[in-house]
């Protein structure tokens, strides 16, 4: 994937008919940033980035896309699941997801730094790979300094959420077998401020609905885990730093 700064009048928000906000975030100089989802809520979603300089009050046009589509592949790879992130040092991440169709049972989950986010023409560094699955909610830094990225590989319900034109059931369904009984709530861990990823959990949920898990550590060391299902907000707890979780209740 790459993020543009230069793109067609089409990116620009007059011509954008359909948006969600996936994310916002302050920088140290008081900016505040906002990724949006545009386009729609399946195969033809692409990100644009924008941030505000008085509190919210007015917004800029779009500023930077990230857009993987391309008319020579069979199905749309779009961008669906995003979020910003100001790290303790003040540097703005951004996480992102690019994969085939609405879902195509690995999906990909993407991230990129921008260390002068408060400047008139932010820089933002190589996209880079981190692993399957998606982020939808903030990455938090534990007492022990360790980053933690909440990553959810979604399971075998997505494939029925949108089927691409043309087919009765979802084409990629069967593309990444090695994946079919590792979806759940993962917890990716950084020991390194970001530069390497571990993958703990993960929790698989009751009724999954993608999870969009959040973490917390909690005074006794435990950390805290909720997330989003079919039947409301459940909570598991970990007591070895993610790497097993109690039932969801």
């Amino acid at each position: 994937p790459v993020i543009r700064s230069i793109f067609p009048d089409s990116y620009k928000a007059e011509n954008i008919y359909w948006a969600l906000s996936e994310g916002t975030e302050m920088t140290p100089g008081g900016r505040i940033w906002n990724c949006i989802g545009a386009g729609e809520d399946g195969n033809e979603t692409y990100f644009i980035i924008n941030w505000s300089d008085d509190g919210g009050r007015t917004w800029t046009d779009t500023k930077f896309v990230i857009d993987g589509h391309d008319k020579s592949h069979p199905f749309g790879r779009r961008t669906i699941v995003g979020n910003m992130w100001t790290d303790p040092h003040g540097k703005l991440w951004i996480f992102f997801d690019q994969g085939m169709t609405y879902w195509d049972g690995r999906g990909g989950n993407w991230c990129s730094v921008c260390e002068n986010p408060d400047d008139e023409n932010p820089v933002w560094s190589e996209p880079r790979y981190i692993g399957f699955g998606c982020t939808n909610q903030k990455p938090v830094v534990m007492s022990t300094g360790e980053w933690v990225l909440p990553v959810s590989l979604w399971d075998e319900y997505s494939f029925t959420v949108q089927v691409p034109k043309g087919y009765k059931t979802h084409p990629l369904k069967n593309a990444y077998p090695e994946l079919h009984d590792k979806w759940g709530a993962y917890a990716f861990v950084s020991t390194d401020e970001g530069r390497t990823w571990e993958k703990r959990g993960p929790v698989k949920m009751p009724a999954y609905r993608w999870d969009e898990q959040n973490y917390v550590e909690l005074s006794d060391g435990r950390w805290w885990l909720t997330a989003r299902t079919g039947k409301g907000i459940y909570e598991s707890f970990s007591s070895d730093k993610g790497l097993t979780w109690s039932e969801p209740e």
